[in-house]
């Protein structure tokens, strides 16, 4: 099936810089979730199913969650993280994470993409599927991650640290890369949520029939059904009311570098408005995927291509003075139907625009769409074309152009549209509507409570790769937009504007651990020295605090331990943390609840309903590598230990909350026995002799001590 590229009349199309082919959908929130835009300052409250991209921002606030999805990659934030999209697009999915817990799901990595979690100590590549947590404290000098699954390498100024399953280090001290091995927490409510939002991806029926890198395709199976059609083949219905149609219930929003963007009111209303094609059938509306693509080994995997909406606008003289488009009055649209090209408004390449059109329809005879379209007072007229759906009843929607241009809801401002004058319609790509502040914030009102604090907005991370430049302020732009009737700016035009004044990165590169001694391996990253290897945990230290430079044993006698040494665990006996911390250290090595696991490169699926296997521990004399030991203390009392977070009597923590020890399955308790010394490590001191044994006078046995060379 060969697709024909558009052409601008007679002139083929010149070579621009594509837009990504995916996007990210803000697909749930709890409690309060606020937004910033690329390009404004202005946070209003968090949309659903908006979508996002390079530069925009989230913020949680108390109490509150929120879930970021795009395609093969899953994130959710916990309450009081501040977190940025750095960088996203086909191969690259940066996150920039200020302060808080967040939580990342890779179901697999397409070739060559790269996954990288930046925080204010280091940035993390992940090196394979897994489930991995981060949690960076309000003051932003530490940065804990816990791997779950998979596997990942964390990289700052230090030496680099590469972290397997079921691993779990603080990272302090800078960007030093000083780190600090802890025991695995059990599984607390912000985990269980995660989990629960996981099972979403595990083996749904609509797999069978969409793209995994559809996003949003997670929601279809619980709010509609599937059946095939003999002339349209696999067909989604959703549950709806009688008289609802397509691109109705939902607002527009300007978002670069697509301009006009469709976000729906529905639960669901992602997956079917940007990818797909809208149908007619039996009385109602379906709507048609595009080909489920078949990965074929020595042919390139064309991902389906994101679109910010898929209709065609209507207007034109011969369409009457009650809906037109590129002047005045309310503008129109109409969904595009089975097999009906798009037209970007946006400046694309030919390769671009066949690849979001065989992605997502099924095009069948292209040959008449080139040469079919000119460009008018910048907006684009597409000739001699006829919609399918131009005629169903319903399906066209009309608003006032100022409920476009300032982001309102569609539904309460749409206009009537006599049927009749569909006869002599006039279609084009671009609404023409020059967009205005509030259709960039959705329609919202700017707010100023709940919001970021402005350390954490100030606040320099670390990054493996770096990041694209910071947007062109909106307010810079206007007046271009104007000249170019709402369609959004080219690469050209950006150049000459100011940008958004933000922190930069610090970029820095990949330092491998030193090694060790001639014959030693290097121990984990900074555990005491430098390619020295960490040492074991020693019995009870009989009532004297840790030796230094090794891990303490069980609690002091009466004592406090002494402060940890960096690049050791904490002692057993440390103070509780503050609220909003991490769960506390325990001695319990959780499995996972019994969950399906997505196939990998690793190996097949894990049928759903069964645990999850966890990978071996890595063996502690690997170089290089940072090792959990576990501290030699007894397990918490969840009947007399306090709650962290509350005080007295308090209801469950919300998830995202950090849990207090009391709900957690633990093992049976056993004693640990006494592990064997690491290469180094000096030996126990020999038995003092008795005084006088050779019947030395006193004075002439301390001469002696005094000349005894001291033991290495």
């Amino acid at each position: 099936m060969l697709f024909v590229a558009v052409v601008l009349g007679a002139v083929a199309m010149p070579v621009f810089a594509d837009p990504p082919g995916r996007a990210a959908r803000l697909s749930l929130t709890e409690g309060s979730v606020s937004f910033q835009p690329g390009g404004v300052d202005d946070w209003v409250t968090a949309t659903q199913n908006r979508p996002l991209t390079t530069s925009d921002r989230v913020w949680t606030d108390k109490q509150s969650l929120a879930e970021i999805t795009m395609g093969n990659v899953a994130v959710r934030m916990g309450n009081e993280a501040s977190l940025t999209l750095s960088n996203l697009d086909d191969q690259n999915v940066q996150l920039e994470l200020d302060q808080g817990q967040l939580y990342v799901h890779v179901q697999r990595l397409h070739d060559g993409e790269n996954v990288e979690v930046d925080t204010p100590n280091l940035a993390f590549t992940v090196s394979e599927p897994g489930d991995y947590r981060f949690y960076v404290n309000p003051d932003g000098d530490s940065t804990e991650i816990t791997v779950r699954r998979g596997s990942g390498e964390a990289t700052g100024q230090g030496p680099t640290a590469d972290m397997a399953a079921g691993q779990r280090i603080v990272f302090s001290g800078g960007q030093s890369m000083t780190a600090e091995p802890q025991q695995m927490a059990g599984i607390d409510d912000f985990e269980r949520w995660n989990m629960e939002r996981d099972r979403r991806f595990e083996q749904p029926q609509s797999a069978k029939y969409v793209s995994d890198d559809v996003v949003g395709y997670e929601d279809l199976d619980a709010n509609g059904a599937w059946s095939e059609d003999p002339q349209y083949g696999a067909i989604w219905r959703p549950r709806v009311a009688v008289g609802w149609a397509p691109y109705h219930s939902g607002h527009w929003a300007y978002i670069e570098p697509w301009g006009y963007t469709w976000v729906d009111d529905a639960p669901w209303g992602f997956a079917p408005f940007h990818y797909g094609r809208w149908v007619s059938v039996g009385g109602g509306w379906g709507w048609c995927p595009g080909p489920r693509p078949v990965v074929t080994v020595g042919v390139a995997y064309v991902r389906p291509v994101y679109a910010p909406a898929l209709v065609a606008f209507i207007g034109g003289g011969g369409f009457g003075v009650s809906v037109s488009v590129g002047g005045g009055g309310p503008v129109g649209w109409v969904p595009l139907g089975y097999g009906e090209p798009y037209y970007p408004a946006y400046h694309v390449s030919e390769n671009y625009v066949r690849n979001v059109n065989v992605t997502n329809t099924h095009i069948t005879n292209v040959t008449n769409i080139t040469n079919n379209y000119t460009v008018i007072n910048n907006t684009t007229v597409i000739n001699n074309t006829h919609y399918a759906n131009q005629s169903v009843p319903g399906a066209v929607t009309a608003v006032p152009r100022e409920a476009m241009s300032g982001g309102r809801p569609v539904a309460a401002a749409a206009v009537r549209v006599d049927p009749k004058q569909m006869a002599n319609a006039k279609f084009s790509s671009s609404p023409g509507v020059v967009p205005e502040k509030a259709a960039v914030l959705g329609g919202k009102t700017a707010v100023t409570t709940h919001t970021p604090p402005p350390a954490a907005l100030q606040r320099q991370v670390v990054s493996k790769n770096a990041p694209p430049p910071p947007p062109v302020k909106f307010e810079a732009k206007q007046q271009m937009l104007k000249q170019n009737g709402g369609r959004p700016l080219e690469a050209s035009q950006l150049k000459t504007l100011p940008t958004v004044q933000r922190p930069a990165p610090k970029v820095v590169a990949a330092k491998p651990a030193p090694a060790g001694p001639a014959g030693k391996p290097a121990g984990p990253a900074n555990a005491g020295k430098p390619g020295t290897p960490g040492a074991a945990a020693g019995p009870a230290n009989g009532g004297k605090p840790g030796t230094p430079g090794t891990p303490t044993g069980p609690a002091n006698t009466g004592k406090p331990n002494t402060p940890p040494t960096p690049g050791k665990p904490i002692p057993a006996n440390t103070p509780p943390p503050r609220p909003n911390t991490p769960p506390a250290k325990e001695t319990v090595t959780p499995t996972h609840p019994p969950t399906g696991n997505a196939p990998n490169a690793n190996g097949p699926a894990t049928p759903a309903g069964k645990p999850v296997p966890h990978p071996p521990q890595p063996n502690e004399n690997t170089p290089a590598k940072p090792v959990v030991t576990a501290p030699n203390r007894p397990t918490p009392n969840s009947a007399t230990e306090p709650n962290n977070n509350n005080k007295g009597t308090m209801p469950p923590p919300r998830p995202g909350t950090p849990p207090a020890q009391t709900s957690v399955p633990h093992p049976p308790e056993h004693q640990a026995p006494t592990p064997a010394a690491h290469p180094g490590t000096p030996p126990p001191p020999k038995e003092a002799k008795p005084a006088n044994k050779d019947n030395k006078t006193p004075a002439k046995d301390e001469k002696d001590k005094k000349t005894d060379k001291p033991q290495r």
